[in-house]
């Protein structure tokens, strides 16, 4: 993630609940690592001006598990609601509907 040099930085802003235990995740660490760097890229990349703001805040909790919600919020341009619906729908398969392994 460059930064960039044409206009003067947003404000950054990280809020949490409160202290993040250290977690074990049930999903995969990697796939949300690379979930919340995009995220980020794109609020700095059509942020010019405002803020970017990353939340991590306990949705749910019990006595074995927490729900965690990441948000990242930012000023930027905005992404038009009909590219909205389609952003977390799963991709076609490349492979022209022969299975292949995995």
């Amino acid at each position: 993630m460059g930064a960039r040099r044409d206009a003067a930085p947003a404000k950054w802003r990280s809020q949490t609940s409160s202290s993040p235990p250290k977690l074990r995740s049930a999903s995969d660490p990697g796939r949300l690592r690379q979930v919340i760097a995009n995220l980020l890229s794109n609020a700095i990349k059509f942020t010019h001006r405002g803020e970017i703001v990353l939340r991590a805040t306990a949705d749910r909790e019990s006595e074995t598990h927490v729900d965690i919600r990441i948000a990242v919020t930012d000023t930027g341009i905005g992404i038009a609601p009909e590219v909205q619906e389609r952003l977390f729908q799963s991709l076609p398969d490349a492979s022209d509907g022969r299975l292949r392994s995995h």
